[in-house]
């Protein structure tokens, strides 16, 4: 027997037992000492806590009889055989116990326990881990004992982890037995459904496992059908949605890997299917039994959320082109509110000037967060406003270089208005209107200054620069008819304000009824044109008279003549003299579309001409995923967390006005949105179930992400919304009772984001005899981590050690029974104090001190 102690520190206490002598020197009764001296020591080594290790001989020994119908009946025999033989070896001492996984008519010799079934899937479905389980509960806490597993390895669960870990914390060992197990009919054993929106191809691949030589066929098929849910809670098939190719057996020996199939996903719901493997040549399928066939829940994610930025007109013909497949949701340029809950925003032929720099930048942030951008648009948008120069510039793919060099060169204008009294009402009202009109074509770097003359001439405005468009036109604003008409001196007056200003161009423009005196303005406006000014005139009002008057003015200027009657006749008058650069980059005409990138495009798609397209240069770093004349069409590019991808042309409009015929338009548009639209989901969630148990995990993508909200449907179709546990700042757990027999279906809401997860009922086991040899339990790791052995062979099972009595120790608590000693040692030190040492002579008896 050995003895150790938690707490050994306490043993110092005893250096302070024989303070107990030294201070009771004056007693002389040393059985007192004695008595008090071991009640204190009791107390000390109490404290300490021994344990008390004491040599066992004793051990029960578990044997776990894998009798299920994968493993064949000779194999099952001789492990029966080898467990009768085990047993025999133990002495009357050893405890025994057998669980075997089915009930067996004959019985053995020590106590036997069954597994009960555990799964809907089947009645012949087993479990190693609860066997695993149960055999731990029969070796009680602190003994000695070992498990011996009789198995194939074809567990229908892999919940046999925690299982391992009280083998290890309780020193208990585990041997493995392999045994045979029978050939398989060709299964199903894994279905694997691509993640796939409304409208998009939901991609399915199902892995085969068995003998292919069981099979009396020559092809074989998938076939995934949708089932439909009575209320008697059967199943049976609706309709059917997909089949894989043929897949010949008598080219090979053994099946394929996987077989796949694809169909176009038709709704957003959880759709229930059925997958089984048929005989290609009359599709019915390789087993009558329906339990061999593969039930599923396959969730289809809700529409795409895409925000539009464009006119509100072009909404409704955008989701037509688009389809279900998307969530359109239209907001005016002007009124940018920002991204909100969407994945995608559609940038669509907007101008510079209707998306202010403030609501760009507030893009430009969602981009970079990883919100999606796609931008298109054909000269209104590209050009005529300069989009490509704006703030969204550097997050394009494409670099746009401006369509025209404007070179406008500083301009100097001088307009001459008769305030005079015959300019009373309409005429001064059409002139002032004609100036303002003048002023407001000039740019603010441009010079103006108005004269007006009534008799005698005046600077209404001096020359300046026309940077204060406001401010000169309320100085017009204020003139008033009155006085004579004198213009000669005024265009005089003009001339000179103009001579002592720099421009590379200088206009006169003088402005009246023709009312006006006799004078040599032939030989002034000779005189002004050879300073290389120009003279135009407007003739206000209807005088016919002076009308020829005007009109020599202005031809002896070099200028143009007007006449303005009444408001219709107002014009615009422009001064300027831009200059284009040769090169249009919008380009007209019928161009063939090259697709590149076929991980994006179906092979067999092929657009029709274009007519009309941006000519811009491609970035570095960019994707060219279509192209015509070699200039790229259709770009895209990684900027910060997000997509951008620009088609340089319009997705309503002239340029591609050729492919409103198209039937695959929509198609190939919304599949080059959905690429470039948010990869990354807010939230990631995760579904683990362990029998009826079903453990949801949820994590937030983003730093600053809020709770989301997790419902459940019910049998019934009705939501339950279910309490989530927060683990972490960005992770939140639920762990909801699930019937196994039930499949789960879960959506994950946060404002007007949606995800819906689906898992099918027994998701967490395999039903008999559809468990593949990749699936199987390792039983030499089983073994190891057992601190066990792995015997290949039942006829090699050379357990003689496992099996005999095992020396071990049983730990034993020792302070209770300190403590209950110390006790008695108190109440006899009473008692010794009480008895009676001697009788006095009156018949008392005197009580020791």
């Amino acid at each position: 027997m050995n003895i150790t102690f938690s707490h050994p520190l306490y043993g110092l206490l005893l250096l302070l037992i024989p303070l107990l002598w030294w201070f009771a020197a004056a007693t002389t009764d040393w059985r007192k000492k004695l008595l008090r001296s071991v009640l204190l020591s009791c107390i000390i080594v109490a404290l300490m806590e021994p344990v008390g290790l004491f040599a066992q001989l004793r051990s029960t020994q578990v044997f776990i009889w894998d009798n299920s119908p994968s493993v064949t009946t000779a194999q099952q025999q001789e492990a029966r055989a080898s467990i009768e033989q085990k047993l025999a070896q133990l002495t009357d001492s050893d405890n025994a116990v057998v669980i075997q996984l089915h009930p067996s008519q004959q019985d053995f010799p020590v106590s036997t326990l069954t597994i009960a079934s555990q799964s809907s899937i089947t009645d012949s479905s087993s479990s190693l881990s609860m066997a695993l389980e149960l055999a731990l509960q029969q070796i009680p806490v602190g003994e000695m004992g070992a498990i011996t597993l009789y198995s194939d390895g074809h567990a229908t669960d892999s919940h046999w982890q925690s299982a391992i870990t009280q083998l290890q914390e309780r020193n208990i060992r585990l041997h493995t037995v392999a045994l045979q197990s029978r050939s398989q009919t060709p299964f199903i054993a894994a279905l694997k459904v691509s993640d796939a929106r409304v409208t998009q191809r939901v991609k399915v691949a199902a892995n085969l496992a068995g003998d292919v030589s069981l099979l009396n066929v020559d092809t074989v098929q998938l076939s995934l059908y949708q089932l439909a849910e009575s209320k008697a809670t059967t199943r049976h098939p609706l309709k059917l949605l997909a089949r894989s190719p043929a897949y010949d057996i008598n080219d090979s020996d053994s099946l394929p890997a996987s077989l796949t199939l694809s169909f176009v996903a038709p709704q957003a719901d959880f759709i229930p299917v059925l997958a089984r493997l048929e005989n290609a040549q009359d599709g019915s399928p390789l087993t009558s039994d329906p339990q061999q066939q593969w039930h599923d829940v396959i969730a289809i994610q809700p529409p795409l959320p895409l925000l539009h930025i464009g006119d509100s007109s072009a909404h409704e013909s955008l989701e037509r082109l688009l389809g279900p497949g998307f969530q359109v949701t239209t907001q005016q340029p002007e009124q940018f509110q920002g991204v909100a809950d969407n994945a995608l925003v559609l940038l669509n032929n907007v101008t510079a000037s209707r998306f202010s720099k403030n609501s760009q930048q507030r893009l430009l942030q969602s981009i970079e967060q990883g919100t999606g951008l796609f931008v298109s648009g054909g000269q209104r948008a590209f050009v005529d406003d300069n989009f490509a120069s704006s703030t969204l510039a550097p997050a394009l793919p494409v670099r746009v270089p401006p369509q025209q060099t404007l070179n406008q060169d500083s301009i100097a204008l001088a307009i001459v208005i008769d305030s005079s009294g015959s300019m009373m009402g309409d005429p001064l009202r059409l002139a002032k209107q004609m100036a303002r009109l003048a002023v407001q074509k000039l740019k603010p770097s441009d010079q103006v200054g108005v004269v007006e003359f009534y008799g005698a001439r005046q600077w209404a405005v001096p020359m300046q620069l026309a940077e204060h468009a406001e401010l000169i036109e309320r100085s017009i604003g204020k003139m008033q008819a009155q006085g004579g008409s004198t213009l000669f001196p005024a265009i005089e007056e003009a001339y000179f304000g103009l001579k002592n200003v720099t421009a590379r161009y200088k206009h006169l423009l003088v402005i009246s009824d023709a009312g006006v005196e006799e004078n040599n303005y032939r030989q002034l406006l000779k005189h002004i044109v050879s300073e290389n000014i120009t003279v135009s005139t407007a003739l206000v009002g209807s005088n016919q008279e002076g009308e020829q008057r005007m009109v020599d003015l202005a031809r002896w200027g070099h200028g143009r003549y007007y006449s303005i009657n009444n408001d219709f006749d107002m014009v615009q008058l422009d001064f300027n003299a831009p200059q284009l650069t040769p090169d249009e980059i919008y380009q007209q005409d019928q161009f063939n579309v090259s697709l590149h990138r076929n991980d994006w495009w179906p092979k067999a798609l092929t657009p029709p001409p274009l007519r009309g397209f941006i000519k811009a240069d491609k970035r570095l770093a960019a994707t060219t995923l279509a192209s015509v004349a070699q200039q790229p069409l259709l770009s895209s590019w990684q900027y910060g967390s997000g997509r951008v991808t620009t088609l340089l042309t319009e997705i309503l409009g002239t340029g591609s006005e050729t492919w409103s015929d198209w039937p695959d338009y929509g198609n190939w548009l919304a599949r080059a949105l959905q690429h470039t639209a948010q990869q990354q989901q807010p939230y990631q969630m995760t579904l683990q179930r362990q029998f009826s148990q079903l453990r949801v995990d949820i994590t937030a993508n983003q730093a600053n992400a809020l709770p989301p909200q997790l419902s459940r449907v019910s049998a019934d179709g009705s939501l339950i919304t279910e309490p989530l546990t927060r683990r972490a700042p960005h992770h939140w757990v639920a762990i909801l009772e699930q019937p196994s027999s039930e499949a789960a279906r879960l959506i994950l809401q946060q404002g007007g984001w949606q995800q819906f997860a689906a898992q099918r009922a027994d998701a967490d086991l395999h039903a008999e005899l559809q468990v593949a040899n990749w699936q199987k339990l390792s039983l030499p790791a089983l073994a190891e981590a057992g601190q066990g052995q792995y015997w290949s062979t039942v006829s090699d099972t050379l357990l003689g050690q496992s099996l005999q009595r095992q020396q071990g120790q049983r730990a034993v608590v020792l302070w209770p029974w300190l403590a209950s000693l110390a006790l008695i040692l108190y109440l006899l030190d009473i008692l010794y104090r009480r008895w009676p040492a001697s009788w006095t002579r009156n018949g008392r008896w005197r009580v020791r001190k």
